[in-house]
């Protein structure tokens, strides 16, 4: 089952909409994500993962792919359960957005750990702060040195509650 948001919004399907409107349609590649060691290695490109499904949205063209939110780090803007689409940053942090939201995924004591979060400046000279809503999961200053990769979210659908 593919969830086409633009027929959400308008009562039209995909082809309908870019034929009446000139507007496209991106194919959003949704991947089950399940544990936090798996989505920090997909996120740094070391692990492949097949799509369950896609999501058709529109604008999206140049998302990487869509995932679940697991773990109420944002709660309550960002719950479980919800779909967060987002696109890999390549770029130095110098470059990113700040304050804008980001998954994030860290090095820690042996493992990996992905964090959802909104990413300012920190007043330390060449860190990034960490910010979540929930009070959950990693905050506060971080070394780029031990990010090993970060997407921005571009796209949140949330379930009605």
């Amino acid at each position: 089952m593919s969830l086409h948001v633009d027929k959400a919004l308008d009562g039209k399907n995909a082809a309908d909409r870019h034929s009446s409107t000139g507007s496209h349609c991106g194919e959003v590649p949704l991947y089950e994500l399940n544990t936090p060691a798996k989505f920090a290695a997909f996120l740094s490109g070391s692990h492949n993962e097949a799509p369950v499904d896609f999501l058709c949205i529109p604008g999206a063209e140049d998302c990487d792919g869509a995932i679940r939110v697991l773990a109420g780090s944002m709660c309550p803007v960002i719950n479980d359960g919800d779909i967060v689409v987002f696109k890999r940053i390549n770029e130095p942090f110098d470059n990113i957005f700040r304050g804008g939201l980001f998954l994030v995924a860290i090095k820690g004591t042996g493992q990996e750990h992905p964090v959802l979060c909104y990413v300012n400046k920190s007043e330390r000279e060449g860190y990034l702060k960490l910010v979540n809503n929930g009070g959950f999961g990693i905050c506060g200053d971080i070394s780029p040195d031990n990010v090993i990769a970060i997407a921005a979210v571009k796209v949140v659908i949330r379930y009605g509650r």
